[in-house]
């Protein structure tokens, strides 16, 4: 399935796959998938960058939260609020 994937959906979820283990999480949840977006270049980038949201926010709020291994994300901020959105 993941090669039906285009080359930017790839990149986002390698990305997110590359911070839920730099992190010990051993989950792929949708904070990694925001981060995987954040960290790209491309409209959902742009798109979160305008609503305040980046890669290093996203960080931020996982090093907050205390990341997906601790349990359920509860994330604040702008971070939060694209979570909610989507």
């Amino acid at each position: 399935m993941f090669e039906r994937f285009t080359d930017k959906a790839r990149k986002v979820v390698i990305l997110a796959k590359a911070k839920a283990t730099e992190r010990g999480d051993d989950q792929i949840g949708p904070v990694h998938m925001l981060y995987g977006l954040a960290a790209t270049d491309g409209v959902a980038a742009r798109a979160l960058t305008a609503l305040g949201v980046d890669a290093a926010a996203v960080e931020r709020e996982l090093d907050r939260s205390g990341g997906a291994s601790s349990g359920p994300q509860v994330l604040s901020g702008s971070a939060a609020q694209c979570l909610l959105i989507g």
